[in-house]
């Protein structure tokens, strides 16, 4: 595949995310497709916790987008925005050989799979724009991570988790 074609296919992914999907999605200079957290946000957590917080998803029957990063196991679970201004940590969680979970920045990239990306599958695929909302996944985050062990990190959170 020539370099035209690549660039060709992740602009039409690209394109593809943005009408079905409504992801602000952008083709970088590596043809790496990514979405700026804002109009959509993310909790990237360790593959451990990800099992646990994806099974729980399957039992309360919600869907979210997750994108499995394939060589750290890391998954990312793409939500709804959260509130404008929102200051909470990004660290979710306190520090836990095996669980783990931080937030995005506002107007950090979110990789979004793509032809050009080896990185980046989805585990679950996005089903037209509907996403979790960002604090139900961070509340679930959290309820999961004690159950797992760990404590959420101060600032985290905020009072209504507590």
């Amino acid at each position: 595949m020539t370099l035209c074609h690549i660039i060709a296919d992740a602009c039409e992914h690209a394109a593809r995310y943005r009408r079905e999907h409504g992801f602000d999605a952008r083709v970088d200079a590596h043809n790496l497709i990514t979405t700026p957290a804002g109009r959509v946000d993310a909790i990237q957590m360790s593959e451990h916790l990800a099992e646990q917080v994806h099974v729980e998803l399957i039992r309360r029957q919600l869907n979210t987008p997750e994108i499995r990063n394939i060589h750290t196991g890391a998954v990312t679970f793409v939500t709804a925005p959260a509130v404008v201004g929102d200051v909470r940590s990004v660290a979710i969680l306190d520090a836990h050989p095996r669980v783990s979970a931080i937030r995005t920045v506002p107007g950090a990239p979110i990789a979004l799979p793509g032809p050009a990306d080896d990185a980046h599958i989805w585990q679950t695929e996005p089903t037209a724009a509907e996403r979790l909302s960002f604090d139900a996944l961070l509340c679930l985050t959290v309820t999961t991570g004690i159950r797992l062990g760990t404590r959420p990190r101060a600032g985290s959170t905020g009072t209504r988790y507590r």
